[in-house]
């Protein structure tokens, strides 16, 4: 059995609670004034994909199997749960159009890769789809620095289009793409001590110079778009390097 690393479920915990957090103030309706000090938290949970991925030269199909277990069957299963909520809500309202029960459940499904009761799910197929594809290609010869620039440029491409008619599982998996291939080709020497030390200067430019972060699930950044990419990355490596050099402080600490 392969042994969790104790940093990256610490960087997850962290995110995720910072997703949560976000949400929140979504369904509450309140905007709260604070840095978004982890604005690359989307593209992190790619990268890290790609930095535990490991060829293990199984066939494709039982590979994408395993996927599927641990990431579609989950969505299936918490889409029909949040949508019977949904259900409930709008009976209990006393809305009698079809609309809201059928067209708009289907449509969400087809091209947000969510249900109307359960939106946050999008990220489930959005990463079963980028983690089978990136498997597919991993196995072949080519660099995943390589892949990771050709699927940013295609992704560039795509977000010329009308992204109304693009599903967001097929929109985001350019960009998923690209970092979870930088984070298969970046897994071991993001954590020499210069490394983070560059990676962290540059995260502080970033927040001086006010540049935005990339939004997977749009495919598009607030600045330029490779700019958002690389900033995300340039977070994703510091926070990597900045939580691995300080666990062992922390744990000697702690035994103190």
């Amino acid at each position: 059995m392969i042994e969790r690393r104790k940093d990256i479920d610490a960087i997850a915990g962290l995110m995720i609670l910072w997703m949560v957090f976000g949400h929140l103030q979504q369904v509450c309706g309140t905007q709260l004034q604070y840095p978004n000090l982890l604005f690359f938290f989307m593209p992190w949970f790619y990268y890290k994909s790609g930095m535990l991925f490991e060829n293990t030269f199984e066939p494709l199909c039982a590979q994408v199997s395993k996927k599927y277990h641990k990431l579609f069957r989950p969505f299936i299963i918490y889409a029909i749960v949040g949508q019977i909520v949904f259900t409930v809500c709008l009976l209990v309202e006393g809305v009698d159009s079809l609309k809201p029960y059928l067209y708009s459940p289907l449509r969400s499904l087809v091209l947000g890769g969510c249900i109307s009761g359960n939106t946050p799910l999008w990220f489930l197929p959005s990463l079963f789809v980028t983690q089978c594809v990136s498997i597919f290609l991993l196995t072949k010869k080519n660099s995943p620095l390589l892949w990771a620039l050709v699927a940013i440029a295609l992704g560039f491409v795509l977000s010329f289009m009308d992204s109304r008619f693009i599903p967001t599982y097929i929109r985001s998996a350019f960009s998923g793409i690209f970092f979870f291939c930088m984070g298969k080709w970046l897994k071991d020497w993001q954590y020499k001590w210069w490394i983070t030390i560059v990676m962290l200067l540059g995260l502080i430019v970033v927040f001086l110079c006010h540049i935005s972060g990339f939004d997977i699930r749009e495919n598009n950044s607030d600045s330029n778009y490779f700019i958002g990419a690389l900033a995300s990355l340039v977070g994703c490596i510091a926070i990597n390097g900045l939580t691995k050099w300080i666990q062992p402080i922390l744990k000697l600490r702690i035994l103190q």
